[in-house]
C-alpha cells in the first residue's frame, strides 16, 4: 500500500514520480490526498496507472481532494467519506477478519481542528477486538522528537492526537528513515522538518500482521514523503507473489543496466536523495541540486520513449485508417454470450475433437484445454463471421466466405499476360511477394 499527500496530481513531475513509484513498489492500494482536481480527472489518471477501481472526494476549487484506488483483486467496501478522509472495510481472506481502515487527511486550518477531532471520535466506532488501521496525515505531532526547526512546541500541542490514540487503543508502528516526512522546503535557518504522516494500529491489527512494516520513501516533487506499508503475509500464495515481483524487479533492473542509462541514473539520483534526507536533512543545497537533476532525467526519459515509439507517426497512420465497423456493429460484438449461443457453438464442433489434454502429445499448446482453446475460438469465429467480408480487404481472396483462392490464379495469369504483351516504351514491372510462410510472417 502507498499513502501520500501529493500536493497536486495535475503536475507533470508528480505524475512521473507517481508512475515510477508504482512501477518500483507495485502497490495493490494507493491513497492520495490534496489531489487538487475533480474526481473524474483523478480517477482517469489512476486508472491509466493500473488501478481500475477508484473512489474520489473532489477538491473544492484548488484545495483538498482525495482519491483511493485499488486493483481489481482487492475488495474494499466504502463506508463513509468526507473532505477529511475515506473510511473502508476489507475482509482478510486468510484469517476471516474484518479490517477497518481509515484514510485520513487532517484539518490544515488551526481554527477548525477542534471540530475535526470531534468528528473523528464519531467516525471511529469500530469494535475494539477487530483490526483498525489509520493511514493518515493528521497535521498533528505525537511528541517533540517529531519536529526539527521552527518554533518550539510543548505537550499541549500533542494532546489531541495523544488522547485520540488513548481512547481507541492505537499506537504508532515502527518505520524506516527518514524520520521527518514533511518539509517546508526552505533553506537554513528557516528550514522546518516534521513527522506529520503516521500509520496507527490497534493491538488486534498488530496480532493479525506481526511483521507489518512502514517505509518512509524520499520526497521528490511534494513536500511530503510517500509511505509504503507492507503487510508481509506468511501465506504461500503471497510468498509466491513476492517471488514473482522480485523476479520482475530483477528483469527490470537488468533492462535498465543493459539498455538504458537514463533509468540507471534516475535510480542513482533517487537513492542519493533518500540518503541525504536521512543522513543530513538540513542540507537543502544538495537536495535542490539532486531534485533539479532528477527533473532533467524525467524529461529526458520522456523524450527517449517518445522518439522510440514514434507516437506522432503512429497517430498519423491510425488517423488515416478507414473505419470498418459502425457503432451498432461494435455493440453487437460486445453483447454478452447466452447459454443457447454457447450450446450451438459446441455442437458445431466435430464429434472426434479431443475434449482435454492429450498425454501422449504434451506441448505448450496443450495447456489450452477444451474450454479455452475450442469453445472460445469457435464462439469468436461465429461472432466475427458476419463482418469478415467488410473488415478484410478484397485483396485477400482465401479463407473468407464467398471468396475463392482460385481468383488469384486468374489475376496472376492476367498480370503475366499483360507484361508479355506490353508494347509501351515505359515498360512494366511485376513484384512477387514470398508468401510461403503466410501464417508466421510477411517477407
Amino acid at each position: 500500500m502507498i499513502a501520500r499527500n501529493i500536493r497536486g496530481l495535475g503536475k507533470k513531475s508528480v505524475n512521473k514520480e507517481l508512475r515510477l513509484l508504482c512501477r518500483n513498489v507495485n502497490p495493490d492500494i494507493i491513497f492520495l490526498s490534496e489531489t487538487k482536481m475533480n474526481k473524474d480527472m483523478a480517477s482517469r489518471k489512476l486508472k491509466n496507472m493500473g488501478f481500475p477501481c477508484t473512489f474520489n472526494v473532489s477538491s473544492v476549487g484548488r484545495s483538498g481532494g482525495l482519491v483511493l484506488a485499488w486493483k481489481k483483486e482487492i475488495y474494499l467496501n466504502i463506508i463513509s467519506s468526507s473532505m477529511r478522509g475515506i473510511f473502508v472495510t476489507s475482509t482478510d481472506i486468510i484469517h476471516s477478519k474484518t479490517c477497518h481502515i481509515h484514510f485520513v487527511y487532517g484539518e490544515p486550518n488551526s481554527s477548525l481542528r477542534q471540530y475535526f477531532w470531534e468528528k473523528q471520535y464519531q467516525y471511529s466506532n469500530a469494535p475494539l477486538d477487530e483490526p483498525v488501521f489509520f493511514i493518515c496525515d493528521f497535521n498533528a505531532l505525537l511528541g517533540t522528537n517529531d519536529k526539527n526547526g521552527g518554533l518550539e512546541v510543548d505537550d499541549s500541542d500533542f494532546s489531541n492526537l495523544r488522547n485520540f490514540c488513548s481512547v481507541f487503543n492505537l499506537h504508532d508502528t515502527d518505520f524506516s528513515d527518514p524520520i521527518f516526512t514533511w518539509s517546508n522546503m526552505q533553506q537554513c535557518p528557516d528550514l522546518i522538518l516534521e513527522r506529520l504522516d503516521t500509520f496507527l494500529i490497534n493491538q488486534s491489527a498488530e496480532d493479525l500482521f506481526p511483521k507489518l512494516c512502514v517505509n518512509n520513501l524520499p520526497r521528490d516533487s511534494s513536500d511530503h514523503c510517500p509511505m509504503h506499508i507492507g503487510f508481509n503475509y506468511e501465506n504461500v500464495s503471497y510468498k509466491l507473489k513476492a517471488k514473482l515481483l522480485s523476479t520482475k524487479k530483477g528483469l527490470i533492473d537488468w533492462n535498465k543496466s543493459s539498455f538504458s542509462n537514463i533509468q540507471t541514473n534516475i535510480y542513482t539520483i533517487r537513492k542519493d536523495l533518500a540518503d541525504i534526507q536521512i543522513s543530513n536533512p538540513t542540507d537543502t543545497n544538495t537536495t535542490s541540486r539532486l531534485k533539479a537533476r532528477l527533473e532533467y532525467l524525467y524529461n529526458l526519459e520522456e523524450l527517449y520513449w517518445k522518439e522510440k515509439s514514434r507516437e506522432q507517426f503512429q497517430d498519423k497512420i491510425l488517423s488515416d485508417l478507414p473505419i470498418k465497423l459502425s457503432t451498432e456493429d461494435n455493440s453487437f460484438l460486445n453483447m454478452p454470450l447466452t447459454l443457447e449461443q454457447i450450446k450451438n457453438d459446441v455442437f458445431q464442433m466435430g464429434g472426434k475433437k479431443a475434449p482435454g489434454l492429450m498425454a501422449l502429445q504434451y506441448r505448450l499448446i496443450e495447456l489450452c484445454n477444451f474450454i479455452y482453446k475450442k469453445i472460445l475460438s469457435k464462439t469468436l469465429t461465429n461472432r466475427l463471421k458476419p463482418f469478415m467480408n467488410n473488415i478484410i480487404s478484397q485483396n485477400q481472396s482465401a479463407f473468407i466466405p464467398k471468396r475463392s483462392i482460385s481468383d488469384n490464379i486468374l489475376l496472376a495469369n492476367e498480370a503475366i499476360y499483360a507484361v508479355n504483351h506490353n508494347d509501351k516504351i515505359e515498360g512494366i514491372t511485376v513484384i512477387k511477394l514470398d508468401m510461403s510462410k503466410a501464417y508466421d510472417k510477411l517477407e
